[in-house]
């Protein structure tokens, strides 16, 4: 073999050391770039050459230039952060409602039932005392007040979410349209750090959508990505298809998926930040059900007993409490002519009673301890403090499983970060290295050249 074959060896070396520190020097660049995934030189052997019936060594090639990550561990990571973000979503929407049903606060609803009744106990002492007839109505008052508050609040958070999960739907199909780009750029783009750059951050935004809306995702051998929300792919190939939020006839939240024939509805299987959004919407909207049932019940009770007594003039009890059927809880009050005269409340038991009869304020107070709510199986008290419970314990189980979920997302993501992460120390020791290779080909070159050197000087 000549000397020129030995320059085109020591080539070759300079080749290889050259891009293997090019990697290097990309890995150091992006150490910090969100779902960077390193970058390792794969080296083999170039092809040998038969000459004089020996086979001469060409020195070395680059074969690859490999993206280090794991598909399946990639998978986990998005299927985690789409289960912690959506606990997280209903622990912290939740919490904000449970603020509402503090029950040791002095305004919490049932402290303010308990005042109701007992003003009623009160007044009993003395039915004709105008005094605490009407400091009996501020209580009844105070209690309706306490329920429009606690109806609103859960209104209130409701609407907020339906206008955050509005505005977050535009961002989500420009993420899903993105994935569908980036399908095509690693489909089109050539081995080596172009393919992996946009396999990079296509994975990135599936990370952010599998958070927004808890995609999951699965990876095919020629690295195309398809993305799934629940059981339906909404990222297929150059394809993305539209996700919509809107409202159902009643004004319950509903997110729909385009397909070929219109859309589906995927409501109940959206995860992430918005899965839980929709979660804390629904709940927010049984609780506000469930303060509705119990208002009907507690003013149809009182009412229907305050009509068989008489007030102050002789006259048969009206309305203490009135509302508007489909929105009790909100529209819940006293009745504005008895909140006006405290002679309207009817405590006597007869027209022709004399003053201070509480025959039936009596059989009015008796109604606190009766089974009138819940399907006749809870007394008042119960029955709100069951409401309560119920806030309590899907706050609590959001709670805990913010926190378990939060714990596997960490850990899924150590994981990851083993495999993909970029270890500077080892760039620092690879750089080295290529270095060294690099000078030791530049040394082969030179002196080949100064034997080149010395041979036409021979022929001179």
């Amino acid at each position: 073999m000549s000397l020129l074959n030995a320059l085109h060896i020591g080539t070759s070396g300079l080749r290889v050391a050259s891009t293997g520190t090019s990697t290097v020097s990309h890995n150091v660049s992006n150490a910090t770039t969100p779902g960077f995934s390193k970058r390792t030189v794969r080296v083999q052997t170039a092809n040998p050459v038969e000459r004089y019936g020996y086979g001469f060594g060409q020195g070395a090639k680059t074969s690859e230039i490999r993206r280090t990550a794991d598909d399946i561990v990639n998978k986990r990571v998005a299927v985690a952060t789409g289960r912690q973000a959506d606990a997280s979503a209903r622990f912290t929407s939740l919490s904000a409602i449970e603020d509402s049903f503090d029950a040791t606060s002095g305004a919490s609803l049932s402290n303010l039932l308990d005042n109701f009744y007992d003003d009623l106990n009160a007044l009993s002492q003395a039915p004709g005392d105008r005094t605490r007839r009407q400091e009996l109505l501020v209580s009844a008052d105070r209690l309706t007040e306490g329920f429009n508050e606690a109806a609103d609040a859960l209104l209130a958070s409701t609407d907020a979410i339906d206008e955050e999960l509005t505005q977050s739907m535009a961002e989500v199909q420009r993420k899903l349209d993105q994935v569908a780009d980036f399908n095509g750029r690693v489909a089109s783009a050539s081995t080596g750090n172009g393919s992996a750059d946009f396999q990079d951050q296509r994975d990135q935004l599936i990370y952010e959508l599998a958070e927004s809306i808890g995609v999951t995702a699965q990876f095919s051998a020629d690295g195309q990505a398809t993305l799934l929300i629940g059981g339906h792919a909404v990222v297929t190939g150059l394809t993305a298809r539209t996700v919509t939020f809107t409202q159902t006839a009643t004004g319950a939240p509903k997110v729909e998926l385009s397909t070929n024939s219109g859309v589906v509805d995927i409501t109940t299987q959206v995860g992430g930040r918005a899965g839980g959004l929709l979660t804390a919407s629904s709940n927010a909207t049984s609780y506000l059900a469930d303060l509705n049932v119990w208002v009907d019940s507690f003013v149809t009770s009182v009412n229907a007993q305050h009509a068989l007594g008489f007030d102050a003039t002789g006259a048969p009890g009206a309305d203490v409490f009135t509302f508007t059927a489909g929105a009790e809880a909100s529209t819940f009050a006293v009745d504005a002519a008895l909140l006006a005269d405290p002679d309207l409340f009817a405590a006597a038991g007869a027209a022709t009673a004399a003053t201070g009869d509480g025959d039936n304020l009596a059989l009015i107070i008796d109604l606190e301890g009766q089974l009138l709510h819940t399907g006749a199986t809870r007394t008042a008290a119960d029955a709100l403090a069951d409401i309560y419970a119920r806030v309590g314990r899907d706050v609590a189980t959001a709670s805990l499983e913010a926190d378990r979920y939060g714990v596997e997302l960490s850990d899924i993501s150590a994981l990851r970060e083993s495999i993909s992460g970029v270890d500077l120390d080892q760039e620092a020791a690879d750089l080295m290295a290529w270095q060294a290779s690099y000078e030791a080909a530049a040394r082969v070159i030179t002196t080949t050249n100064d034997l080149l050197g010395v041979l036409m000087g021979m022929g001179t």
